[in-house]
């Protein structure tokens, strides 16, 4: 398939077989088909076996699933930014003649470039079919531009209402990179859950405040990727299709930013210039 998901599920330190499988068949019943893994994760390995069972099982086709892994900072380092190891070992690792998404973990500037140039040949031999990077600002995808000659197919940032990155969203959506947004609910931070705001558009719209927020990222062309164990939950989390926000209260929910970050930057992710 090319059809892009319009939610993902992550798998952040989730590796029990049992509880993902329960987990994941839960999620594509309610219509998740893209899984979101790592190497940093120690979860590709598990999801791999899941999601063949399921297939075998005729639960889902592979052409129906849209599978998004990592490159991580030491696998950069490692080998100056030539990737192809890598990600033939997390296609075995996974049972996967293709994944759906590569993304650069942490723009690395010694080795982006590089690492991305070892992907572009990937996506052309059909290993890859996008090319994606995490923990970016406009200055990081204008670089990227200028050095490798192509911006990535896709970004993954830390967006909630509490960090809305409402540049960057706005700069990828003019330029038709795909955004994925995760921990998209801020953990439900306290400030999330005791907000008159989204307490009064709660009950307007008769969902919950973590819908409420889920809604709010779709209304901004960006993808959430949650993470949950409780089955009710992702009942919940994916059951938001069914209402739009006003344009009034998507401004009132981004205007509760105040650039708080749960993961903050790291020399891993230097901090360039927005513009």
């Amino acid at each position: 398939m090319n059809n892009i998901p319009w939610i993902f599920m992550g798998t952040f330190q989730n590796k029990d077989f049992d509880l993902l499988l329960n987990n994941v068949q839960i999620g594509i019943q309610n219509g998740v088909h893209g899984f979101d893994t790592a190497p940093s994760y120690k979860s590709e390995g598990v999801l791999g076996i899941v999601l063949k069972t399921l297939i075998e099982k005729g639960v889902v086709k592979r052409e129906d699933l849209f599978i998004s892994d990592k490159v991580d900072a030491w696998q950069m380092q490692e080998n100056n930014g030539e990737m192809s190891q890598y990600v033939q070992d997390a296609l075995h690792k996974m049972h996967l003649d293709y994944l759906d998404l590569v993304l650069v973990h942490w723009p690395l500037p010694e080795y982006l470039y590089a690492t991305i140039r070892s992907l572009i040949e990937l996506k052309e031999k059909g290993l890859i079919r996008n090319i994606g990077v995490c923990n970016v600002r406009i200055g990081h995808l204008k670089r990227i531009l200028s050095n490798v000659g192509i911006l990535p197919d896709f970004i993954q940032n830390e967006i909630h209402p509490l960090n809305n990155c409402d540049e960057v969203v706005n700069w990828c959506n003019e330029k038709n990179i795909k955004i994925m947004a995760y921990s998209p609910l801020c953990r439900m931070n306290k400030k999330l859950i005791e907000s008159p705001i989204l307490q009064e558009l709660s009950i307007k719209y008769n969902k919950s405040i973590g819908q409420l927020i889920l809604r709010w990222h779709l209304e901004r062309s960006v993808m959430p990727v949650f993470m949950s164990h409780n089955p009710k939950r992702i009942v919940e989390n994916t059951s938001i299709r069914d209402f739009s926000l006003d344009k009034n209260d998507i401004v009132r929910i981004n205007a509760m930013n105040e650039n708080y970050k749960i993961f903050l930057e790291s020399k891993g992710c230097p901090g360039y210039e927005i513009h």
